[in-house]
């Protein structure tokens, strides 16, 4: 904007910062047109926020005044060169205006009276029905991966921590990590790209599927610290998915399904209702 307009927003948005009540006798103040549309200063106070210092509400109203041009402008040219019934919106509005109404109902009765609790059964059944649908495009693994300073290393004592996932387990590998200034990943019981795991580590096999199909335990080193994987459980690539871990898509396609459903069933016995307490009449015509 030109610097003239700046200096007019200035004289403008400074006495509203500074103090309301000098507007309160002159509430339409005009600060743009097109055609005869127009902007009054009170629409732009409302919008800057009430934190703004008076540089940022100059911005702001700046920003808020082309913008508003702008969007008046291309009002403007759609009617002028859109026909009578294009710009006949009434039936848009209604048909609008009932879909929010009957999506807003909708919902509510869903959050009041829809089942959303999703058994393990309930996923097991669905998973049985579906896991051809989908198969897995990488190889996944459970595992633990450690890693210990070169000069405490204890590899046996540390294959024996990850032989289990249980509690008392995990509490003597976390301790041992701890004491010997190491560490530990889990990945269980969620499963993980096996990749993405031994990308973890300096070195990594030749050929991973091949290792995964044969070995269980996974030990290297660099300079400073040994590292073992130790591989709890194995699913490759072309194979369908562990339930585990397409547990979320099938809850949802779950509930999904009684949404449908339960929408169903509202629509008939809403249609029942009406006819049994005589709501509706379909008039019968003679050809």
């Amino acid at each position: 904007m030109s610097n003239g307009i700046n200096t007019y927003l200035t004289m403008i948005i400074i006495p509203v910062a500074v103090s309301c009540t000098f507007f309160q006798e002159r509430r339409k103040v005009p600060i743009a047109r097109v055609d005869h549309s127009v902007l009054y200063l009170k629409e732009i106070q409302n919008a800057i926020p009430d934190h703004f210092s008076v540089e940022d509400s100059l911005l702001y109203a700046e920003d808020y005044i082309h913008k508003w041009i702008n969007n008046e402008l291309l009002i403007k040219k759609a009617q002028e060169n859109l026909t009578i019934s294009q710009k006949d919106l009434a039936k848009e509005i209604r048909e609008y205006r009932n879909s929010l109404i009957i999506y807003r109902y909708q919902n509510e009765l869903m959050q009041q009276k829809l089942d959303t609790t999703v058994s393990e059964s309930d996923i097991s059944v669905l998973y049985d029905s579906v896991k051809q649908d989908f198969i897995l495009d990488k190889d996944l693994v459970r595992a633990i991966l450690v890693r210990i300073p070169l000069s405490v290393a204890n590899p046996g004592k540390v294959k024996v921590f990850c032989d289990a996932t249980s509690a008392p387990s995990l509490e003597e590998l976390d301790a041992y990590c701890k004491k010997n200034k190491g560490s530990y990943e889990l990945f269980s019981p969620s499963w993980a790209d096996a990749r993405q795991v031994f990308r973890l580590l300096p070195y990594q096999p030749q050929n991973l599927q091949r290792f995964l199909a044969s070995y269980t335990i996974w030990e290297t080193r660099d300079a400073s610290y040994y590292y073992l994987v130790r591989i709890l459980d194995y699913t490759p690539a072309g194979n369908p998915s562990p339930v585990g871990y397409i547990s979320s898509n099938l809850k949802e396609m779950i509930l999904n399904k009684r949404k449908n459903e339960f929408l169903e069933k509202t629509r008939k016995d809403i249609f029942t209702e009406g006819l049994i307490n005589n709501k509706f009449k379909i008039y019968a015509h003679e050809n």
